[in-house]
């Protein structure tokens, strides 16, 4: 073998450090909370979090994250979470999670109050402008070590939505992933039919021209869990969800330390 030259077997250890390494790092991913003031921006990210915590009122821009076991691997994917409070009053703060470091892996949740109709229209057409504007410049701003990132969002996101969607030619989707919330739905039921009605379909349109997801939901703060309701108790399906659920913990903890035996036994293979 000529000197320089890599044996079979380092090309096979190579390849082996090389999977390795990818399996241990985790994907990570970005979501900014934002809209319309007490609207349960803080309790949806609590449940989501499943923090069995007081919801506290937010003033400005805050963070928090959440992490996540990727399968049997002991690489864990992360979820970066921002919440815009106070309303519309500092819109601009949303510059500071969507730049162009995380453009590509960043999903708006546009949270919006429907128990209050006179203040909802203005908190969209403002953060729908706002946002708009904001990933426009980034996308320029990001163009001089990147010259096809338009190109690349503008993909992605008609996979999302569907190459072939009948309505292509009216859509003017956002360039990243939108989701627009209605919250407080029940209060909203009482509604006179006729102002519910103009309302959705409102909000069906905005959300179908910007490519966005839309979702009402009941006041966050209020929704418990149903399996912990009394109401709801069924001791024989309860006892097959524990025993479930332990059996799911300890195959966790066994693959993990699987994991952690063959990591041990490659550095040592690698010292020898």
């Amino acid at each position: 073998m000529a000197k320089g030259e890599k044996s079979l077997w380092d090309l096979a250890l190579l390849q082996a450090n090389s999977a390795e390494e990818e399996e241990l790092k985790g994907e990570e991913s970005t979501v900014v909370f934002f809209g319309s003031k007490n609207a349960g921006k803080t309790s949806i990210i609590l449940r989501f979090l499943d923090r069995e915590e007081t919801p506290k009122p937010t003033t400005g821009l805050e963070y928090t994250f959440g992490r996540r076991a990727k399968g049997a691997n002991l690489a864990k994917d992360v979820g970066h979470i921002w919440e815009l409070g106070g309303g519309t009053w500092l819109s601009r703060l949303i510059d500071v999670p969507l730049n162009p470091n995380t453009i590509k892996h960043t999903a708006m949740i546009l949270v919006l109050d429907l128990s209050k109709p006179s203040e909802l229209w203005f908190t969209l057409e403002k953060f729908l402008t706002i946002i708009r504007s904001r990933v426009d410049a980034v996308i320029n701003e990001t163009r001089m070590q990147q010259p096809d990132i338009k190109e690349q969002l503008k993909r992605q996101t008609w996979q999302r939505i569907g190459e072939e969607h009948v309505d292509k030619d009216l859509i003017d989707p956002l360039l990243i992933p939108l989701v627009i919330v209605g919250t407080k739905y029940d209060i909203f039921q009482e509604f006179d039919p006729e102002k519910r009605k103009v309302i959705c379909k409102t909000l069906r349109f905005v959300a179908h021209t910007y490519g966005a997801h839309l979702q009402n939901i009941s006041d966050p703060s209020l929704v418990e869990d149903p399996a912990k309701d009394a109401q709801y108790i069924e001791a024989v399906i309860d006892t097959m969800r524990r025993q479930k659920d332990e059996e799911l913990e300890r195959y966790r903890r066994s693959s993990e330390r699987r994991a952690r035996e063959a990591q041990r036994g490659h550095a040592e293979m690698m010292i020898k």
